[in-house]
């Protein structure tokens, strides 16, 4: 009988979790991340000239036209700076926001927000090292990859079911736009 209870107690707490998180979710309206790590695998090819290439998956872009569909506005803050960044995320996807060779993430956060004018709340962020903490702590809701480091992983809102580079983004869009009520009506434009 006492076990019973305990499992009772364990699963209410599980449900008063979920919907908090869905409550929180539901406030976004800004996805933030890192970059090596959480939109790539985070090894890094360097050429015998000097180039490095980074490898980012496309179902991370597909993720940033789909959550800009359901209106969400997306940002990138990373401590590398690489014309590899700037080609993916400001000419190719369009980000609202491209901030490379970032030392404080969390100041850089604090300052993309009052730019934006939006409150920590209303921004959520994706980093998967100790460098990110800073703006982790700030956001409404902070999200690390699978293989994020420990520390990470465990000051994270949310622990992706996949590693970083392996489509951690979509999987946040669409956690959000699911909590937002906003998911059926995006995936219908795209069957349209």
């Amino acid at each position: 009988m006492l076990r019973r209870k305990n499992w009772t107690a364990v699963a209410m707490l599980r449900y008063i979790r979920y919907k908090t998180m869905q409550q929180r979710l539901a406030r976004i309206s800004m996805i933030v991340c890192d970059v090596d790590g959480v939109l790539t695998d985070g090894r890094l090819i360097v050429t015998d000239r000097g180039y490095e290439l980074k490898h980012f998956h496309s179902k991370d872009g597909f993720a940033v036209h789909f959550g800009k569909t359901i209106g969400l506005s997306f940002g990138i803050i990373t401590a590398r700076s690489t014309e590899a960044v700037q080609i993916r995320f400001k000419k190719q996807l369009k980000l609202d926001e491209v901030h490379d060779g970032v030392k404080d993430k969390g100041r850089a956060f604090q300052e993309l927000c009052a730019r934006r004018k939006l409150t920590p709340e209303q921004v959520a962020y994706a980093g998967d090292e100790l460098i990110d903490l800073p703006a982790m702590h700030r956001a409404g809701v902070s999200f690390a990859p699978r293989d994020a480091a420990a520390e990470v992983r465990r000051a994270a809102s949310w622990v992706t079911s996949v590693d970083g580079g392996r489509g951690v983004l979509r999987e946040i869009v669409m956690l959000i736009a699911r909590a937002q009520g906003r998911y059926h009506e995006a995936v219908q434009a795209y069957r349209g």
